[in-house]
């Protein structure tokens, strides 16, 4: 099974990319501030299309159609949320940012804009049920991912909300990542492959906190 894709702040091709610059390579450090600060903007200045994109999408498929987004960049303000974050000696600073890259950072930011602290949950919560997106054309592979990062929150979702009030890329994400690794590991099914990296683990499970918490 393959795992989400992540904003990527470093040299690269530009194929596929939403915003394209001459890529320069930033520490691991300044661009998950950068990825982070470049979310809150996108979120503050476009609640409404962020929230269509979340509602028309789900765990693995990105339905900008269903959400009635024509222009992405445009409707989103993402090149103004990046030019905030590109200081002069920056402009080179590339970014390629997928649309389900996007939806992961939108998800977070959805989910810690309405829970100020971790919401409760009863030890025998239901699994949360599915809801694919119109155009998913592998929706067992969507059921899998939900299932597997529902199954997280529902086991320790104080953790799992902590991890997503660190910065990412930081010794603070990776700490709480590692402490959630007994849990994740717990709720893998046989024959279930996923690369428990913090940057896949925080993009799951900002989905599933915003799927169950922020809907």
């Amino acid at each position: 099974m393959s795992s989400p894709a992540h904003a990527q702040l470093e040299p690269q091709q530009p194929t596929g990319s939403i915003i394209r610059v001459k890529p320069e390579a930033l520490d691991a450090k300044e661009a998950g501030e950068v990825r982070k600060r470049f979310a809150q903007c996108v979120y503050a200045r476009a609640k409404s299309k962020a929230r269509a994109l979340l509602v028309s999408s789900d765990i693995a498929t990105v339905d900008i159609q269903a959400a009635r987004i024509k222009d992405i960049k445009l409707e989103l303000d993402l090149e103004h949320c990046l030019g905030d974050q590109v200081r002069f000696d920056q402009a080179a600073l590339g970014l390629s940012l997928r649309p389900d890259v996007l939806r992961d950072l939108l998800a977070e930011e959805s989910y810690l804009a309405q829970n100020r602290g971790a919401p409760s949950l009863a030890s025998d919560a239901p699994p949360l049920e599915f809801r694919p997106a119109a155009s998913n054309r592998a929706p067992q592979t969507a059921v899998a991912l939900m299932t597997f990062a529902d199954c997280t929150v529902r086991r320790d979702v104080v953790r799992v909300d902590a991890l997503l009030r660190t910065m990412p890329a930081t010794p603070q994400e990776r700490k709480a990542a590692a402490v959630l690794a007994p849990t994740l590991g717990s709720c893998l099914v046989v024959g279930q492959q996923f690369a428990l990296k913090p940057a896949n683990i925080r993009a799951l499970m900002a989905y599933a906190m915003w799927a169950r918490f922020g809907r």
